[in-house]
């Protein structure tokens, strides 16, 4: 409420306050560094296994489990 009155009696704060932070943001705006297409590198582990004549469960059960099971010991991954 107070906030509310001392907008409607003090305009001129109001819209000094109001063009102030549009200054600001045009100027965060006009020096902030943009690029297109950023340098950006992800780290990225892709593992491959192949067991021909094997089924889904076997795979799961004989590759994929012991990898993610030895991935989970490994930091940040």
């Amino acid at each position: 409420m107070r906030l509310t009155r001392f907008a409607i009696n003090q305009p001129t704060v109001v819209t000094l306050f109001f063009f102030a932070i549009a200054l600001f943001g045009l100027i965060g705006y006009f020096t902030m560094g943009v690029n297109i297409y950023p340098n950006v590198q992800f780290p990225v582990v892709a593992v491959t296994a192949a067991y021909p004549g094997a089924s889904p469960e076997e795979i799961e059960r004989l590759i994929v489990r012991p990898i993610e099971d030895q991935l989970q010991n490994v930091r940040h991954v």
